[in-house]
């Protein structure tokens, strides 16, 4: 990945580097105005700032390796994140405190994660498969769809399935 610019929509030459280092993850509250971003080089951390860029706080700068996904819970105020290298999902509130391991496991390298309504939503690189747990407390996760190669993304909307 690399830095993070934005561009003014009506004049396109406008553009401001609002992230200079390489983000990673990244997550946006605009509710709250906040911007989440993960720095996989070492040490890695997560951090949040305005989403002008400003107000830079490191957020978590402990027990990350591979922070890859991150995703916002907009009615909890939570922040989860999905680090590979450690084969867990953990969760915070916006500042980083109340930290929660949601899903660990040997067998788990979770690269994307989705919160919708009550659930948790992951990728699962290393077995090929997407899953559904609760997003509150960890549970046997559910095999929402098994082996199928090559799924780096997952995004969850509507309610088709009754979720």
């Amino acid at each position: 990945m690399g830095k993070i610019t934005v561009v003014q929509v009506d004049n396109v030459k406008t553009r401001r580097d609002i992230i200079k280092e390489q983000a990673f993850g990244l997550a946006c509250d605009p509710n709250a105005g906040f911007l989440f971003y993960s720095v996989i080089t070492r040490p890695a951390k997560i951090v949040r700032t305005f989403l002008d860029g400003t107000n830079r706080t490191e957020i978590v700068r402990q027990g990350l390796s591979l922070p890859y996904a991150l995703s916002v819970d907009y009615e909890a105020s939570r922040l989860y994140w999905a680090d590979a290298h450690m084969s867990k999902i953990q969760y915070a509130d916006f500042n980083g405190n109340n930290l929660v391991t949601l899903v660990s496991s040997a067998l788990v390298m979770p690269i994307s994660i989705a919160v919708y309504k009550y659930y948790l939503f992951y990728v699962d690189f290393r077995l090929s498969n997407i899953y559904k747990t609760s997003k509150y407390y960890s549970l046997s996760p559910t095999i929402l769809r098994a082996n199928l190669n090559n799924v780096y993304q997952i995004k969850v909307s509507g309610n088709r399935y009754n979720l």
